[in-house]
């Protein structure tokens, strides 16, 4: 019975992390609190994780990718945060980024930008 009581207790837990809205992330960038900076860096390194192994996983499966960085460029999660920042402030994306500040959309405007940044060539 205790058993059972602790993996309850941890699918709980679990189950209470909620993923970082866009007006979450707006709030967390615009903080001067170095551990706010810390776990926004973080999470940034793991969206931007979770859209590369999507990408990764796309070619495999398709054959092409969803974008094409240069092979020697290396990104660090504060790079990745000027591209979401970038996205944000584009008009096209207005009425996603105003309709949806309360949802956890930074993977999707990461990968609309990293489409944009490093689009693939059309053979």
């Amino acid at each position: 019975m205790k058993t059972v009581l602790v993996v309850a207790c941890i699918l709980l837990a679990a189950s209470r992390a909620d993923a970082l809205s866009l007006k979450d992330y707006l709030a967390m960038r615009k903080s001067a609190d170095r551990a706010t900076q810390q776990t926004l860096t973080l999470y940034i390194h793991g969206v931007e994780q979770g859209v590369s192994w999507a990408n990764t996983r796309f070619k495999a499966r398709y054959g092409v990718s969803l974008y094409c960085p240069p092979a020697h460029l290396v990104l660090n999660p504060e790079n990745y945060m000027r591209l979401i920042d970038a996205s944000i402030d584009n008009p096209q994306y207005a009425v996603l980024v105003t309709q949806h500040a309360e949802e956890p959309i930074l993977g999707l405007l990461l990968l609309r930008e990293l489409e944009a940044t490093f689009p693939c060539e059309q053979k």
